[in-house]
């Protein structure tokens, strides 16, 4: 079984595991196609869902929660396997599963055509705790985009450069607010937004992925909303100069379709990346600005766990607000704000447990404490596994080098001997070093 097949079992697991524990005898299906039916679906990308039978849902609202919660799990730790999960379907009883099966009508192996819909932004700017320095940079290209007439046409400046510059770039750690933002500038600006990311353009379908992306510009350009690409490494990176197989010729052709449609693309686009990664001159030379987004400081972590506690929260008496916002910004140093939003969801999830009427400090301290363990022990993981595979590959690099050196010496030195006719010490010396 290799490294993908394996962790798509292991996240399948985790989705069952985490539903059985809030609910006992329930029944799971898995399909990579689409059923018919009604169902909530708590999406984890374009094509991959967790869909939980209407009426279920509808009994147990907890059920809904933990897998959302678990969907942002899985996210952040298997969010380079998402492409291989079949959707996960859910059922209360298994008469009615299997009932459902049957009647659901099957695509008989058509391609299903990708459908782009812009949305409304989710977020206002006012809602998403910045450093100063980012959301001046934020605001300044605002500016930009809101007067490109006056700056371009009246004052001038397209004698110096022809087109307006209208695409960002946000870059740093996972759950530092880009998506976020993405969001508040397209509310400012009066548009809807058009999420997409890599895995929703990529396709099993040779040849699709372009027209996929052309798909996403044209119905961003129709609808006048703003273009916002997600996990974007994939599209900004440098072109393959030898290409060596199919999907370096597939790569190297979504990123020249990119190329192209930015350059005829007259609207904002945003893209999103959590590395500042090794990117082509040709998409250097068409951003207009590059924005770092850091993990949040000491204040801003402070500032957004207060307004991520809902205020409907039934604290005891003794509870501080304020006082507790502070306790949990010094725990959390190294949390994103969607990893101080998970803790809190965490904290929450564990006081309904408790089946308390009121929710002391401790449970937050607790739970903010036991989530921080979690990202330590992960990050921890990460770092063993990247040494392994790197330690590994050196192994292997120095190990083929050697191995290649090696017959190509004994080659030498036995035609030296053929040909001279060689048996002396020095030869058997050089050959006993050398095996």
């Amino acid at each position: 079984m290799n490294d993908y097949s394996s962790k798509v079992i292991e996240v399948i697991q985790k989705i069952k595991t985490t539903a059985t524990e809030v609910q006992k005898g329930l029944y799971f299906e898995e399909d990579f196609d689409k059923r018919e039916g009604k169902f909530y679906e708590i999406k984890i990308s374009n094509r991959v869902g967790i869909l939980i039978e209407e009426d279920l849902c509808k009994e147990n609202k907890r059920l809904e929660e933990a897998l959302y919660f678990r969907k942002n799990l899985i996210l952040r730790d298997y969010k380079d396997f998402i492409k291989e999960l079949p959707n996960v379907y859910i059922f209360k009883n298994k008469e009615k599963m299997e009932e459902q099966k049957a009647n659901t009508a099957t695509n008989n192996g058509k391609q299903e055509e990708m459908v782009f819909i812009p949305q409304v932004p989710k977020f206002s700017l006012e809602r998403v705790i910045l450093p100063p320095s980012v959301k001046e940079d934020v605001l300044l290209s605002l500016t930009l985009i809101e007067n490109q007439k006056r700056i371009y046409e009246d004052w001038g400046f397209e004698e110096v450069d022809a087109k307006p510059k209208l695409i960002l770039n946000f870059y740093g750690p996972p759950g530092t607010g880009k998506t976020m933002v993405s969001h508040a500038i397209a509310k400012m600006l009066n548009k809807n937004i058009l999420a997409v990311n890599y895995a929703e353009i990529e396709s099993k379908y040779v040849g699709d992925a372009p027209k996929n992306l052309f798909k996403a510009f044209n119905t961003a350009k129709e609808s006048d909303a703003v273009l916002f690409f997600d996990e974007a490494d994939s599209f900004l990176g440098k072109r393959i100069q030898n290409v060596s197989s199919s999907s370096d010729q597939a790569i190297n052709s979504l990123r020249s379709q990119m190329l192209i449609l930015l350059e005829d693309f007259e609207g904002v686009v945003i893209f999103a990346t959590n590395l500042a990664g090794n990117y082509d001159k040709a998409f250097e030379s068409r951003i207009l600005k590059h924005i770092h987004f850091d993990l949040p400081t000491l204040e801003n972590r402070e500032a957004i766990i207060a307004i991520t506690i809902p205020s409907k929260v039934p604290f005891s008496e003794e509870v501080n607000r304020e006082e507790l916002c502070k306790k949990l910004a010094e725990i959390s140093e190294g949390f994103s704000g969607r990893e101080i939003k998970n803790a809190v969801l965490e904290s929450l999830t564990s006081a309904v447990q408790q089946s308390t009427e009121t929710i002391d400090e401790i449970v937050f301290l607790e739970g903010f404490q036991k989530h921080k363990e979690r990202l330590e022990k992960f990050e921890q993981e990460r770092k063993q596994k990247e040494r392994s595979e790197k330690s590994e590959q050196g192994q292997k690099q120095e190990g083929g080098i050697s191995k290649e050196l090696k017959e190509k010496i004994l080659e030498n030195i036995e035609n030296f001997r053929k040909e001279h006719e060689q048996t002396d010490d020095i030869t058997f010396v050089i050959l006993k070093s050398v095996k």
